[in-house]
């Protein structure tokens, strides 16, 4: 099985940040979120691995040089692609294997894919979308209760008593015969599933109703995942040297010193060793190589090497 990871986008909604760096390389917890997906990929067993890029490809190829995991890049020079387009133009990448994973770089998650993996390699399906049970009975997709059969992505107008609602996390696994149905017109990859189920091919969705996901595509969700690893609530690889105070609700240096103890409130999370004196940080990251003025007040924010950026509750 091969591996490909959908890293293109502009990341606007994690600008500021993003006006520097490309979303895959965006640090999450210690690691660019590139990085962890690649992790993923490698513990999964897929070692034949690609990467498409568009927004700032030369630091992808700059982090490509020093990555543990080798991966191939796909530039998507002349303009982005979308997931369809994105597939396509690996075509001859992704059909040199039986069968291929797909993830967005942005998505974090704690769910065991060997099983679902091992499941679709069993199955006939052509696709299968890795989904979490609906938060409230509203999902992104709807799928066949009784089959298990991906009907059509979810909105106001189509939702039926009959079909089940699911949030599709950005995974999803394909046989090499789904390249078939690609286009070169394609941008979205929903035509493309829909396009497989009127074949008659088996497009399915495989469902986790417990276990953990986030989406870190903006400045609170980017935040909220350093929170939710401080609670337990994900259990990712921190950064060499943090520890976390489980009573405090902070995670620092183990060898921070005086003024960064002192300074963190609850949810603090910060990779600096040394603050200046009179700072005061509560429900805020703060990353590596970032600046910080004395007596500095920081809440709800993101404390980067281009200044400190508040965010919102949206």
């Amino acid at each position: 099985m091969r591996g490909f990871i959908l890293a293109a986008g502009f990341g606007t909604r994690l600008r500021p940040i993003t006006n520097h760096i490309p979303k895959a390389l965006v640090p999450v917890c210690g690691k660019v979120l590139i990085e962890h997906a690649l992790e993923k990929l490698k513990n999964l067993g897929i070692e034949t691995i690609g990467v498409n890029s568009h927004y700032l490809t030369e630091q992808i190829e700059a982090y490509k040089a020093k990555a543990s995991c080798p991966f191939e890049i796909f530039r998507e020079d002349d303009r982005i692609r979308g997931t369809g387009g994105a597939l396509y133009f690996a075509r001859d990448f992704l059909g040199r294997g039986n069968s291929f994973f797909v993830m967005n770089v942005d998505i974090l998650s704690d769910l065991i894919l060997n099983n679902i993996i091992e499941s679709f390699l069993k199955s006939s399906s052509v696709c299968t979308l890795v989904a979490f049970a609906a938060q409230k009975g509203r999902g992104t997709i709807l799928y066949d209760k009784d089959s298990g059969q991906y009907e059509d992505i979810a909105n106001r107008d189509n939702r039926k008593a009959d079909l089940a609602e699911a949030d599709f996390i950005g995974m999803a696994l394909y046989r090499k015969e789904f390249l078939n149905f690609l286009t070169p017109s394609d941008f979205s990859v929903v035509p493309v599933w829909k396009r497989a189920v009127e074949s008659g091919a088996e497009v399915t969705v495989s469902l986790s109703e417990k276990g953990y996901w986030k989406d870190v595509g903006t400045l609170k969700s980017l935040a909220d995942i350093h929170f939710d690893v401080i609670d337990g609530l994900l259990k990712i690889c921190e950064s060499e040297g943090m520890i976390i105070d489980k009573e405090k609700k902070i995670c620092i240096p183990e060898n921070a010193d005086s003024n960064v103890i002192n300074s963190c409130g609850i949810y603090s999370w910060v990779e600096e060793q040394f603050l200046p004196s009179g700072c005061s940080i509560k429900e805020s990251v703060v990353f590596k190589n970032s600046i910080i003025q004395e007596n500095r007040q920081i809440i709800r924010s993101l404390v980067t090497p281009w200044g400190v950026i508040p965010f919102d509750d949206k």
